[in-house]
């Protein structure tokens, strides 16, 4: 199972640094960096939303094509890294372990 490791304490679906999202989005097409790919699922606990997902997420839809872990736009990667302290937006996150097909 895959599990998800965030930095983005402002996310609704953050608990202790885990996700509990059920399942994200990350969104990174033509991305050939960290700073392209973007966990679009990122939901800002200021706009009073509160997971009441009680398990870790267990899915990731990645169309970042040009990942090693993204196979047919599922990520298999078996412990990833989204950062985003203090972000307000999902532009404001990165999915840090993208890694490039092309390294």
């Amino acid at each position: 199972m895959t599990r998800i490791n965030c930095s983005a304490n402002t996310c609704a679906y953050n608990r202790e640094g885990i996700c509990h999202s059920g399942a994200i989005k990350v969104e990174g097409v033509d991305s050939d960096s960290i700073h392209d790919v973007h966990c679009i699922s990122f939901a800002n606990v200021d706009r009073c939303i509160k997971s009441d997902v009680e398990s870790e997420c267990q899915h990731i839809v990645c169309n970042a094509v040009n990942c090693i872990h993204n196979e047919n736009t599922t990520c298999v990667c078996e412990n990833i890294f989204v950062s985003g302290n203090l972000a307000q937006e999902p532009k404001q996150t990165n999915c840090c372990s993208f890694t490039s097909i092309y390294r």
